[in-house]
């Protein structure tokens, strides 16, 4: 069972990023630009931040922008690497991709990439590897013909499934964007333009790509042109998409306008459920899991399945954190299955931290690609990532605003 707690937000959190700590900790970071008069909400600061786990445990914060725009810009731009909790001096550190990914730098597609301690990232029409322990960049060729891939072109991103078939190769799917220039007011993008889609990671391995538009800045102010019939695929800017975990999937709100509207592109606060082919087919039931999982540490689990001679697999996944079609967090990795004794599973912990980081997810066992419902689990130990207290006074110290600690 769930324990929810509403917190009391002091701040505006339009177009903030988030994501969990490996204690279970939700961080939210960003908001309502800086403003020296805000009558509407207390700053958030550094309007724009895009989110991503690392293996320890804490959370890498990239980019940014000080203000609100389809678009960032020099005098506006935030091209920097930030960490929480704080590490080092605490204090921000230069990025240069970001400078050079200008102008449509916000919202990068980033991952974490298994058996090492390198991130993909991707924003505009480049791509890079970045070694975030020492702070090293290993630039990559740019994207095929010329697409533009991140906000406002907002292309759907996934990291594929990490599975034992293709020994954890990491494979990016990028789906989307436009060759179109974006660098000025988007209001009108080429015929085969798909923007503001969204890449969601299903426990049968699958990748649901859902949503999008051909005009207007990643669905928002002008969508005539929204891709789809259902409400599935007809979300403007910025609707929800969620694997839930014991069956369907669930699509949620679009709002094309500054607030909430009536409009032909109206507010919708709606919600559709889909049910994936899965739904309809004989499923395996878990019985019995353990409440957490370490690395490398041997289990056994009691479950139910449909055929004796069926292919099994184990899988953790992380639903992750959504905002403007980025999912921050989001994972698939696929478990050793060491036995199968009648309804007796044994099955093995990730390797190690970079094939899923510490924190929350998801355990499903397959039958043929059939998943089961699935069944939150703790991945490590659930402690706090490592922390100094000398960074985070440092930061502080050179922090002004609001304390808006909840």
């Amino acid at each position: 069972m769930l324990e929810l707690t509403v917190a009391s937000i002091k701040s505006y959190r339009f177009c903030a990023g988030g994501g969990w700590l490996s204690n279970g900790t939700l961080v939210s970071i960003g908001g309502n630009g800086v403003q020296s008069s805000n009558t509407f909400s207390q700053n958030g600061v550094n309007a724009i931040r895009i989110f991503t786990p690392c293996q320890d445990g804490s959370i890498i914060i990239i980019g940014g922008s000080r203000s609100s725009g389809y678009n960032n810009k020099v005098s506006t731009d935030n091209p920097t690497i930030e960490y929480f909790p704080p590490k080092g001096n605490g204090l921000a550190i230069p990025f240069k991709f970001l400078s050079d990914a200008l102008n449509s730098n916000l919202f990068p597609v980033i991952f974490l990439l298994p058996q090492t301690e390198y991130l993909f990232i991707a924003a505009n029409k480049l791509a890079t590897i970045y070694d975030w322990k020492n702070n090293r960049e290993y630039r990559l060729l740019s994207m095929p013909n010329g697409v533009a891939i991140t906000y406002s072109a907002s292309a759907a991103g996934a990291l594929l499934p990490l599975s034992i078939a293709n020994k954890y190769a990491s494979e990016v799917l990028l789906c989307g964007g436009t060759t179109a220039n974006i660098d000025g007011n988007p209001t009108a993008l080429s015929s085969n333009t798909a923007t503001s889609k969204h890449a969601i990671l299903t426990p049968d391995a699958k990748v649901l790509l859902v949503n999008g538009a051909q005009t207007g800045v990643a669905g928002y102010g002008n969508v005539a042109n929204r891709i789809g019939a259902s409400n599935a695929g007809n979300p403007a800017y910025r609707p929800t998409f969620l694997a839930r975990p014991r069956e369907r999937i669930i699509t949620a709100g679009s709002n094309p306008n500054d607030r909430v509207s009536t409009k032909s592109y109206m507010t919708r606060f709606n919600t559709e459920y889909l049910s994936p082919l899965y739904m309809s087919l004989p499923r395996p039931v878990l019985r019995s899991v353990p409440s957490s999982v370490n690395y490398g540490a041997s289990y056994t689990i009691c479950f139910s399945r449909t055929s004796k001679t069926s292919n099994i697999r184990m899988v953790v996944s992380d639903i992750g954190y959504s905002t403007h079609g980025v999912y921050m967090n989001q994972r698939w990795l696929e478990l050793l299955v060491t036995s199968i004794q009648n309804d007796r599973l044994t099955f093995t912990g990730p390797i190690d931290t970079t094939y899923y980081p510490p924190g929350y997810g998801w355990l499903w066992v397959l039958e043929h690609d059939v998943p089961s419902q699935g069944k939150r689990v703790k991945v490590g130990a659930g402690a706090s990532p490592p922390s100094t207290k000398s960074a985070s006074a440092n930061i502080l110290s050179m922090t002004s605003g609001v304390d808006d600690t909840v």
